[in-house]
């Protein structure tokens, strides 16, 4: 057990619920309170607990930085989607598929797994990947109403082997270093899936992404509202890729999610430049942000030193940073009504109990990663588009830093989304949404039981907070 956040980095003492100074130097324009309560199919009078639902923060290199005018999808739009798959009765359960096997044939893919950058006392102690059944209890919380399942080897024996194609002409290979083809089995058909070197060295090889979506659609279950496979292998989408953790074929309902580059010594390596202390819920601390910002800007050679200064007084719009002081044992004073709404219970709840709770294991921190990102892609498979209106599960991403500053809740509209796909609109009262709330609840529950704190700590006080406030609502 180790603890994998220093407090002594930062205290976190305020937060910021707007987007950062730089969001509208690069032309992001969020939607108004009222436009985003419209999108979440609220009736006119009706408001969203704003304070519990901060802004994407927009920093340098983020998804929204790199398309800002990226078009909202609200509920009306989502409804009327052409491509969204309807959740029927026959087609009702989500399916979790582990990581294929390795045939003996082409068991050097077992080393594809292993960061390349990994020091000895890490190749002493490797760390376990996430258990397919831990991620599918997860999914099953946060999906709640759907049936989530394993597909069980027993049923669909998903192994990699070499593809045969390669068999025949393995005595014309000229390059001694040349990797064997591979293909993605079941019992009946192989695909062919490509791979190449690792551009950045962070692994020996990757897997094309591509052929792996093509694989998951031909194992598709008859019963199956989507299929999502997990991979220990790293993976590339385009050949001018780096990497990718993750894609879904929204309206062939499948998915792949790649556990390599969450993998812990990754992200401990000089490959990655994530910061630990400030993981969500703490990725909207006002310091942390505005540091960003300045360091970004400092890089670009754009601004001195008394310029930023300014900008951090101004830094939103004109508009006074939403700050709480979290050092504080009362709490935060009401807001006047004329002034930006402040933070509520919710998100200071959650920073105070993942800093009250550090200890985690490197297991538990990679499980939290990997259940994120795969509630993102099935989240695709629902017809959900990139999110721009909040911090959100939904929101697009472009690095791994960005990724893990984003919270794994639903924003009030793409919530309101999947509440009409799995339990209908007539639901109007809010009862999936607490229902949903109580069952990751006791998920977060059942992983701090185990000692596990960290964002299953943080998560677990933003929900309690969010049931007061829906009880308060009813």
């Amino acid at each position: 057990m180790s603890s994998l956040h220093d407090h002594n980095v930062c205290a976190h003492k305020d937060l910021t619920s707007s987007p950062s100074g730089y969001a509208e130097q690069v032309g992001y324009v969020r939607p108004s309170a009222e436009q985003r309560a419209r999108a979440a199919g609220l009736k006119r009078g009706q408001q969203v607990a704003e304070g519990s639902f901060p802004a994407p923060l927009v920093l340098p290199n983020d998804d929204l930085d790199l398309d800002p005018k990226w078009p909202p999808q609200n509920v009306r739009s989502w409804v009327r989607g052409k491509e969204r798959n309807e959740v029927t009765d026959d087609r009702r359960t989500l399916y979790i598929a582990p990581p294929p096997r390795i045939d003996s044939e082409v068991k050097h893919m077992q080393s594809w797994s292993i960061p390349c950058r990994a020091s000895d006392d890490d190749s002493k102690t490797r760390i376990s990947s996430p258990n397919a059944h831990d991620v599918a209890q997860y999914l099953q919380a946060f999906f709640c109403g759907m049936q989530v399942n394993l597909l069980e080897p027993s049923v669909v024996p998903l192994n990699f082997m070499r593809w045969q194609d390669d068999k025949r002409r393995s005595k014309k290979r000229k390059r001694s270093d040349e990797v064997p083809s591979i293909a993605l089995a079941n019992a009946t058909e192989a695909v062919r899936i490509r791979s190449r070197r690792c551009p950045d060295g962070a692994f020996l090889q990757q897997l094309n992404l591509n052929d792996l979506l093509d694989a998951v659609i031909s194992n598709l279950p008859a019963d199956a509202y989507s299929l999502l496979m997990l991979m220990e292998q790293d993976m590339y989408e385009e050949e001018d890729d780096d990497y990718c953790c993750g894609r879904a074929y929204g309206g062939s309902r499948c998915a792949v999610v790649s556990m390599a580059r969450y993998n812990p010594t990754t992200l401990a390596s000089n490959i990655s430049t994530l910061t630990f202390s400030h993981l969500w819920p703490a990725s909207h601390c006002a310091d942390n942000v505005n540091g960003l910002v300045i360091e970004a800007l400092s890089e670009k050679g754009g601004k001195g030193k008394r310029q930023l200064r300014d900008d951090r007084q101004t830094s939103h719009g004109g508009k006074t940073l939403t700050l709480v002081d979290l050092t504080s044992s009362s709490p935060p004073p009401a807001e006047p009504a004329s002034t930006t709404p402040q933070f509520e219970s919710a998100m200071v709840e959650a920073v105070r109990r993942w800093a009250a709770n550090p200890n985690t294991t490197q297991e538990s921190r990679w499980l939290s990663h990997i259940c994120r990102t795969a509630s993102h892609e099935l989240g695709h498979c629902f017809g959900i588009d990139h999110c721009v209106y909040y911090a959100c599960n939904m929101q697009g991403t472009s690095s791994i830093a960005e990724d893990r500053r984003q919270p794994p809740y639903l924003c009030p509209v793409d919530a309101e989304k999947v509440k009409r796909a799995i339990a209908g609109k007539e639901k109007e009262n809010g009862r999936w949404q607490t229902d949903q709330y109580q069952a990751l609840l006791r998920f977060c529950k059942d992983r701090m039981d185990k000692d596990e704190g960290d964002l299953w700590a943080g998560l677990a006080g933003w929900l309690e907070s969010r049931l007061k406030e829906c009880r308060e609502d009813l």
